[in-house]
């Protein structure tokens, strides 16, 4: 709102009060997320992982983005069918079959804006350490059967194998 008794400044004053309606944009941040088996678990590390940014930036600066592992090696992002030709993008994502029981870091590249020219508000957060959990139980096997844990609390129904499929 701005009050009519505002004076410009020969002395002047607007006379009337007036309204001005506008959006704020929210501020250009960038977020990692992963599957996960619950909300305090480490990254299931046969699913992938994606970096997203809140705003679109330059697809030759948002492929600069890295997952680098303990061991030294890296992984660059792939963007979806849809931003692969895009000249800017928002979302990057990196394709599941990580280094089991491990931990990376996404790096982000220093000084990295969006394309209003606008700085990474969470740049301090980056490189972001994250962790990879064990495989899961059934990664492990590579047969037609199930695996009940007991600390889960889990249930199977039971039927009966015939030449025709299950018999309930």
């Amino acid at each position: 709102v701005w009050p009519g008794t505002i004076v410009s400044t020969a002395g002047k004053p607007v006379g009337r009060d007036q309204r001005f309606d506008f959006t704020v944009r929210e501020a250009f941040t960038a977020k990692f997320e992963c599957g996960r088996v619950n909300g305090r678990a480490a990254c299931n590390p046969i699913a992938p992982a994606n970096v997203y940014f809140t705003a679109p930036v330059d697809r030759v600066v948002a492929l600069a983005v890295r997952l680098k592992f303990a061991d030294g090696t890296e992984r660059k992002p792939k963007l979806s069918e849809d931003d692969k030709n895009a000249a800017q993008v928002s979302n990057l994502n990196f394709e599941g079959g990580f280094p089991a029981d491990s931990t990376a870091q996404v790096v982000i590249p220093a000084g990295i804006k969006d394309l209003s020219g606008r700085p990474l508000v969470n740049a301090a957060r980056f490189p972001l350490t994250v962790r990879f959990a064990p495989p899961p139980p059934l990664v492990k096997f590579a047969a037609a059967f199930g695996i009940i844990e007991a600390s889960e609390g889990a249930s199977l129904p039971a039927t009966k194998l015939s030449r025709w499929g299950p018999v309930m």
